[in-house]
């Protein structure tokens, strides 16, 4: 596990998503560069945890899950480098319950 700061990394707008239907999350800062050595982790108290690659697919700056579930809700976070310089960005994945209503699960 990984210790994380969130005040260096750039907020992204959330996604929302229905249960059993795929998402894609999207770090990419702009189109004109192009990101490299990423990395996708899920936040979980004050650590990153690797993302499950059973349930997920990593592809340059995608990340997809092609079946949600309640437990994929929550802050994502993606490390790169642009420009030989360091950075991270994080967005935060909402699932839909079955009712309609979206779960929010804070770390």
């Amino acid at each position: 596990m990984l210790l994380y700061d969130l005040s260096d990394c750039r907020t992204l707008k959330a996604e929302t998503a229905n249960p059993g239907m795929p998402v894609t999350l999207n770090c990419s800062e702009d189109a004109e560069t192009a990101p490299s050595n990423v990395t996708w982790a899920k936040l979980k108290g004050s650590n990153s945890v690797p993302v499950d690659l059973t349930r997920a697919e990593m592809k340059e700056v995608f990340l997809t899950i092609p079946s949600v579930s309640a437990s994929d809700s929550g802050w994502y976070r993606c490390d790169y480098i642009v420009r030989q310089s360091q950075r991270c960005s994080k967005i935060n994945l909402h699932v839909k319950s079955h009712q309609g209503l979206i779960i929010n699960r804070s770390f």
